[in-house]
């Protein structure tokens, strides 16, 4: 469908369980999602939460405000946990991503899977991990397979919220 210049797909998924009509908006390659929650409808920003939890770790922690749809870092010494419409953005864990890594591995072609699963035993996997991927002209694949992974993360996280 075509609304001006933007060019854009409509996706509706029901949610049975809660309950819930959730819309997902592909526009111009960013994706945002319409929650309806206790008649408030939401837009959230999938595509920023994604990067959120991929570049997030403890000390890097990213907010998501359910008010202004914004994912921020806060100031050195600002207090946003006892806001109750700032949520802190769930992160990937190293032993999370190994996971998906081995994930990964595991629908490559043999040669590839043992390549890969020797770098995942190697000190410094994850560094031996991404220099196979990139030897074996893999890591735009690994890098949709890891960006599909932490969009399911994050939706999953927005209907905890």
């Amino acid at each position: 469908m075509q609304i001006g210049n933007i060019h854009y797909k409509r996706l509706i998924i029901f949610n049975f369980i809660l309950q819930e009509l959730r819309t997902i908006y592909i526009i111009c390659g960013k994706i945002m999602a319409t929650y309806l929650f206790g008649g408030n409808r939401m837009k959230i920003p999938i595509d920023e939460l994604t990067d959120a939890f991929l570049d997030g770790e403890q000390s890097f922690q990213f907010y998501f405000n359910k008010h202004t749809n914004e994912v921020f870092l806060p100031f050195e010494g600002e207090d946003v946990e006892d806001e109750d419409h700032i949520y802190p953005v769930p992160y990937k864990s190293s032993k999370e991503m190994y996971e998906v890594m081995v994930q990964f591995s595991k629908q490559t072609e043999d040669a590839v899977e043992e390549k890969l699963f020797t770098a995942l035993n190697k000190r410094k996997p994850f560094l031996h991990f991404k220099e196979t991927i990139s030897n074996e002209g893999l890591l735009n694949a690994w890098h949709d397979f890891e960006r599909a992974y932490a969009k399911q993360q994050i939706l999953e996280w927005i209907e905890s919220i």
